[in-house]
Parts: C-alpha cells; sequence; structure tokens
C-alpha cells in the first residue's frame, strides 16, 4: 500500500510538472507574440488550439490585432490622403500669392503714376487709401511665401554694412501713415553711439523683422497710445532693438504661447492673434543666430526685444558705402527701362 502510494505521488508531480512546463511555455509564447505584436503590429503567429481559458486569450488577442491592423491601414491611407492634401494646400497657396502679387505690383505701380500727375488734395486721399491697402495685402502674400521659405530652410542672410541712422529713418517713416491712421504716437530712440556708424547685417531681413513688429505693436495700442523703437548698444559688436506698446498686457502663458508658436488662449485669442508676423519673426531671428524675448505688464506695457551680434564701424571707415555711389545709381535709373 505504501509503495503504491508512492508510486502514485510520483506519478501525480510528474503529470503536475509536466502540465505546468507546458501552461509556462505557451503562456511565454503568448507573452512573446504581444511583444513581438508591439513592434510589429502585421506579425501574428500564434499556433495554439485550445478550448479552455487560455485558448480564449489566444482567439481575444487574435481578433484584436486584426482590428488593430484593420484601423492601422485605415490610418496609412488616411495620411497618405492628408500628405496630398498638405501638399496641394502648399501648393495653391503657392500658386496663388504669385498670381495675386503680380497684378497688386501693376496697382502699386498705376498708384506711384497718379501721385507723379500733381493729384487735387481730395484726389490725394483716395490715392494715399489704395495705396496703403495694395502695399498691405501685399505684405500679407510676402508673408505667406516667406513663412514656406522659412519652413523649408530657403532663406540666407545676404549680410552687408547699412548706416543705423539712416536705415531706421526709413523704418519709421515707413509706418507714420499706420500710426496716424490708428492715432498712434510713433517715436524711435537712436543710441547716440550708433549715430554715423555702420552695421553689418542683412538689411531686408532685419527690415522684415522690424516692420512685423511695429505694425504689430500699432495694431495692439489703444488709441492715442504711443509705440516706441529703441536701439542701444549693449556691447562692442551687439546692438539691442526693442519695439514698446503700451496696450493690453499679455499674460506669461500666452507669452510662452507666442514664443512656442501656439495659438494665443483666453479672452486675449480675440485682440492678441499674432498671424503670421511673430511666427516669422522668431523664426528669421534664429537665421541671425538671436531669439526673441517679450515683456509685457499693465505699468510699463509690452516689449519685443532681439539683440544682434555683428560689426560695427565708423561710417568713414567703411568703403563701398555713400551717397556718391547712391547718386550714380540714380542717374542709371534715370537712363535706362529697368523691367521686371
Amino acid at each position: 500500500l505504501f509503495l503504491l502510494t508512492g508510486i502514485m505521488t510520483l506519478l501525480s508531480l510528474l503529470i503536475a510538472i509536466w502540465w505546468t512546463q507546458r501552461q509556462t511555455k505557451e503562456f511565454k509564447s503568448i507573452a512573446q507574440t504581444i511583444t513581438d505584436f508591439g513592434r510589429n503590429p502585421e506579425m501574428v503567429n500564434l499556433d495554439i488550439d485550445r478550448d479552455d481559458e487560455i485558448g480564449d486569450l489566444v482567439n481575444s488577442f487574435k481578433d484584436m490585432s486584426g482590428k488593430i491592423n484593420q484601423h492601422l491601414d485605415e490610418l496609412k491611407i488616411a495620411r497618405s490622403e492628408a500628405i496630398e492634401a498638405n501638399k496641394a494646400k502648399s501648393e495653391f497657396l503657392e500658386n496663388m500669392s504669385h498670381e495675386i502679387r503680380n497684378p497688386l505690383q501693376s496697382i502699386l505701380g498705376m498708384t506711384g503714376m497718379l501721385e507723379q500727375n500733381k493729384p487735387r488734395p481730395d484726389q490725394q486721399v483716395f490715392i494715399d487709401t489704395l495705396k496703403f491697402s495694395s502695399e498691405t495685402l501685399l505684405t500679407l502674400v510676402n508673408d505667406i511665401l516667406d513663412y514656406r521659405k522659412l519652413i523649408h530652410g530657403q532663406i540666407e542672410l545676404q549680410y552687408q554694412d547699412i548706416s543705423m541712422s539712416d536705415f531706421i529713418e526709413k523704418i519709421i517713416k515707413s509706418h507714420l501713415f499706420d500710426a496716424a491712421s490708428n492715432k498712434i504716437k510713433l517715436k524711435f530712440h537712436l543710441d547716440p553711439e550708433l549715430e554715423q556708424k555702420m552695421f553689418q547685417t542683412d538689411p531686408v531681413r532685419l527690415a522684415q523683422i522690424l516692420h512685423n513688429l511695429i505694425s504689430n505693436a500699432i495694431r495692439h495700442s489703444v488709441s492715442f497710445g504711443e509705440v516706441i523703437l529703441d536701439l542701444n548698444r549693449v556691447a562692442e559688436n551687439q546692438v539691442q532693438f526693442s519695439v514698446r506698446n503700451f496696450g493690453p498686457s499679455i499674460s506669461e502663458e500666452n507669452i510662452q504661447n507666442i514664443l512656442q508658436q501656439k495659438q494665443v488662449t483666453g479672452s486675449s485669442r480675440l485682440t492678441q492673434n499674432v498671424g503670421l508676423g511673430l511666427p516669422i519673426v522668431i523664426n528669421l531671428l534664429k537665421l541671425f543666430d538671436s531669439e526673441l524675448k517679450i515683456e509685457s505688464n499693465a505699468q510699463k506695457g509690452t516689449s519685443f526685444n532681439f539683440i544682434l551680434t555683428r560689426s560695427i564701424s565708423n561710417a568713414d571707415a567703411v568703403k563701398g558705402v555713400s551717397s556718391e555711389q547712391y547718386l550714380d545709381f540714380s542717374e542709371l535709373i534715370s537712363k535706362v527701362a529697368c523691367i521686371d
């Protein structure tokens, strides 16, 4: 009896060990399949056919993986369609921007001819409005094209020496009409250390940055307020540019949203929509190895600051930039026809 009991116990123990190893092997197979499925959803290798709980688990996983693969196929199709739609949208915007810009150039050209024809004071009002609206629309079109170029890394800076005082004077004059229309006083301060100095920069892109910041400041200022452009020499070869207005302040959250090129939130969303202007400024400053900084509070207003680092030299020491050269160019223009 003892011998028979021992044999039965040993046999039961061997059967239990075999059954446990079999169960463990199948569980490992299921776990490995789930791991492989995470790496490659199309790969499901489970050759287990059972009628117990393990079989139910295997069948449920097969059904789930099939549905996941079906959804992945649908997502791939949707992604492909989205890429094609985005490409078509981009091409449409670029083509339309080019098509719109051509007649706008013609309108601006005709407006210039009307201005040179000594219009009456009552006619000048309509000409100024036509010119301002056309230039605004042309700026928006150029912003679309420039933003696409910035995203695709197609813009390279062209450095040259410019007179800081002359450059800033042109920038300010170009916004006087806009500021006056919005009942805004436009002021600027140029550090005495920058007078009669030449600064090495890309004048086209720097002007684009300042134009966007000043336009943005005017747009968000209150009537009879001020917009101040401030230039200071902060180091031997560094110039700080600051554009300040005294409109509604910007919350710290929205400052971060602007710098990260996200949509502003809260009640400010309706009054502080940044459009393409500030994203273009932020991306252009990256080309200058600089960054935009925003400070805002109710007492001191809102200021947009950035620092550019390039060589600063005396105007007399810079060759190739002189009024004589400009006059020679004017004489050349008067003798030939320039066709775009």
